[in-house]
């Protein structure tokens, strides 16, 4: 794995909440500046009180994807991988069922990814 491109000072993004079993979950999808990449380059979850063990799973899980980005990865490819993964306590966020706090960082990468190619064609 080689050493990913410098954090620029600034990026631009987007923050997305979804209604989970176990909270509010906000995700934050930050992308690459203009000219340095394409989509995503990092993602932070924020779930309920810190510390708390979904809380925890959510930021890592976010922290692993930042990674996977900065060294190439995808983000369509990250986002399919994780949306439909299910837990115990499925909700409706939006008129959207989601099946789990990680579904949602799925969809929010995947909707994220959406609306940067649709920036690209204007």
């Amino acid at each position: 794995m080689g050493t990913p491109a410098a954090r620029p000072e600034v990026l631009e993004g987007r923050t997305l909440r979804y209604r989970t079993g176990c909270g509010n979950l906000y995700v934050i999808v930050n992308n690459w500046p203009e000219g340095e990449g394409t989509g995503a380059r990092e993602v932070f979850a924020r779930l309920g009180k810190p510390g708390a063990c979904a809380a925890t799973m959510c930021e890592a899980v976010a922290r692993m994807i930042s990674t996977a980005l900065q060294h190439g990865a995808s983000s369509e490819e990250i986002a399919t991988d994780l949306i439909g993964q299910a837990c115990n306590q499925p909700t409706i966020s939006d008129g959207v069922e989601i099946q789990s706090c990680i579904d949602a960082i799925g969809r929010a990468m995947r909707e994220c990814s959406k609306e940067a190619d649709n920036a690209g064609d204007s």
